[in-house]
């Protein structure tokens, strides 16, 4: 089997151009290798801009208001489908990446929303050519954060583009890496990644490792096909499961509003503890169970407004509140898979505005969503784990006789 490993620097501030114009040197052995070594700017090179069609107003007046010339404008909407170029409401949520300075300044990307979240983008590829772009899985969301910057998502899916790297890697690089990583966060300088894959021209091309140091932190994920079942896992060096046994959020598209913890209530006027995480977004975005569990609960809870709750194993449960609806088919007893859609947000009950407030407990305890430590989903033990060990030291292997190579190349 050939196979192609691939290190990338994943760090925002060293690109210059909307999809990634890193230095690339190509060595032998088909490993390619980008420095290490960033230096930031005084001033992000982008900014964030959310955007929302008026009456009457076509995607391509909202695009020329926002700065695009007519021939950009109309390469943007060569990128889209048909009924972005002439069919969209008014109303219709839209994000603009916009390049500050240089000769890509202006309109780099462009995303559209819909209730489900993503529907479509299209963004400069490294020359400046725009094309349409596959919008992330669930759990992997390309967004910035508020402040501006480059999504560690962004980062990856240009810099894998700009290396030739398969879009199919790609994809289930950002998909493996998001169990562990919140790829919404914005990529920093030093953020690296590195990753092998196959490269058989008769077969679809699989990742077999991915290595992401980000905000100093390692993740470190190997492929593995489970004995018997033949289910394809990215667990880490110990054999645990990339995969969490609960996501911390609930929601696909959204921000966080409402931190957990004490707060002045916006509308009962006093202080008091906020046992959850409020998640502001559209009105009608679906909301997902976060682990796979049994419903407990479903249905008009007094200031919570519109309320699922979901038990789950080891004496974990969930709650989503303000719900605009609850999904069809979810009542007591019903039994749901995380990712499984169960309601829609909303605004009722005691709540300012649409969204949903999202809780976690732990044997009755109210806990941080977003900071406890999840569990992996699975763990490896007895001949399972002998078996992922000697698929962990093959593809070990692999990387030291490529690194060697590499040092040999360069002495």
């Amino acid at each position: 089997m050939l196979s192609r490993a691939l290190r990338l620097g994943a760090g925002s501030e060293e690109i210059e151009a909307p999809s990634g114009a890193i230095e690339v040197k190509i060595l032998p052995e088909n490993l390619t290798e980008i420095p290490e070594t960033l230096t930031a700017p005084a001033t992000p090179l982008f900014e964030t801009r959310e955007a929302v069609l008026g009456k009457d107003q076509s995607l391509d007046a909202l695009l020329r208001a926002n700065g695009a010339p007519p021939d950009r404008a109309a390469a943007i909407l060569a990128a889209l489908s048909p009924r972005a170029r002439g069919d969209l409401p008014e109303g219709q949520h839209l994000r603009l990446l916009i390049v500050r300075d240089g000769p890509a300044a202006g309109i780099a990307r462009v995303t559209l929303y819909g209730e489900g979240g993503i529907e479509e983008i299209a963004a400069a590829n490294d020359r400046g050519v725009f094309v349409s772009v596959a919008p992330p899985r669930a759990g992997a969301v390309a967004t910035a954060e508020d402040e501006g910057g480059v999504s560690l998502y962004e980062s990856l899916y240009n810099a894998g583009l700009k290396n030739g790297v398969p879009r199919a890697v790609i994809e289930d690089l950002v998909t493996a890496l998001a169990a562990g990583t919140d790829l919404q966060s914005r990529a920093e300088p030093g953020d690296h990644v590195e990753i092998v894959f196959t490269a058989d021209e008769e077969a679809k091309p699989e990742l077999l490792y991915a290595a992401l140091r980000s905000h100093g932190e390692m993740q470190t994920l190997y492929r593995f096909r489970m004995p018997g079942s033949g289910e394809v896992e990215y667990l880490d060096a110990d054999g645990r499961s990339s995969r969490k046994f609960l996501i911390r959020r609930p929601v696909a598209e959204g921000r966080i509003s409402s931190p957990f913890g004490a707060r002045l209530h916006p509308i009962l006027g006093y202080y008091r503890m906020h046992n959850g995480v409020d998640w502001a977004a559209t009105r009608g975005t679906p909301i997902m169970a976060t682990g796979d569990g049994v419903v407990v609960s479903a249905g008009a809870r007094s200031g919570y407004g519109n309320r699922v709750e979901i038990q789950h194993a080891n004496n974990y449960a969930t709650a989503y509140n303000h719900m605009a609806r609850i999904a069809r088919g979810i009542a007591p007893g019903a039994r749901v898979r995380l990712g499984q859609v169960i309601g829609a947000v909303g605004t009722t009950g005691l709540s300012t505005g649409p969204h949903v407030h999202y809780e976690v407990s732990i044997n009755g305890r109210f806990v941080d969503p977003m900071k406890i430590r999840l569990p992996s989903a699975r763990e490896l033990t007895g001949p399972s784990l002998a078996a992922f060990r000697a698929a962990e030291e093959q593809i070990d292997a692999l990387r030291q006789h490529r690194n060697a190579r590499n040092t040999a190349e360069r002495s």
